[in-house]
């Protein structure tokens, strides 16, 4: 991506349930972010090169810290936000919400 000046990305998670062949339902979450200009160091075990170049700036759009330099207060808010909004959240209301008419 040398030379590319618009680095916007999408970090997409996505769980389906499917009953039949006529009713399944998806749950995509969607993060936005941008992709660094440089592999960034890894300050934490279990970091993939995708941690390494991935930004993410749903949260905060200035952010500038790829997932694996995240420690700290900007890891725990992250996690937060991305615990309580991701497709398994998404599954688990729709599920909560219409178990009875499956």
């Amino acid at each position: 991506m040398w030379g590319v000046d618009d680095r916007h990305a999408e970090w997409r998670t996505t769980v389906a349930f499917v009953a039949d062949q006529n009713n399944f339902h998806t749950f995509t979450f969607a993060e936005q972010g941008v992709l660094a200009h440089d592999v960034r160091p890894k300050l934490r075990d279990g970091m993939s090169d995708y941690h390494r170049i991935y930004i993410p700036t749903m949260l905060d759009p200035k952010n500038t810290l790829a997932l694996s330099e995240m420690i700290g207060d900007n890891l725990d808010k992250w996690r937060e936000f991305t615990s309580k909004n991701n497709h398994y959240q998404m599954f688990g209301k729709w599920f909560a919400a219409n178990a009875t008419t499956i």
